[in-house]
């Protein structure tokens, strides 16, 4: 494995961890109830902060590229949807 690429798989981890650490924290000293999830939002943050960290790189955010046809997403949202679905169903 690259040194490079186990650098930024550790760094991520600690970024990971410092989040949501630090969002469950806020949590808690909030009041918020148990099942909002602040907490969950740490993954994510620590992905834009590796963009920031890792800037050099020139990689960029993209929403909806271009060449992604409208079908690809809608699989991709329709399938756990179903699923969802299907297990409300049979609960």
């Amino acid at each position: 494995m690259n040194g490079r690429i186990l650098i930024r798989i550790l760094v991520f981890s600690v970024f990971t961890a410092f989040f949501v650490i630090l969002f469950g924290g806020i949590s808690q000293g909030l009041g918020l109830p148990e099942n909002l999830g602040l907490p969950q939002l740490g993954p994510g943050a620590a992905g834009l902060a590796m963009l920031l960290a890792f800037r050099k790189d020139n990689l960029q955010i993209s929403f909806f590229p271009f060449q992604t046809p409208a079908k690809q997403y809608l699989v991709a949202f329709g399938i756990p949807f179903a699923m969802g679905v299907l297990v409300i169903i049979l609960s």
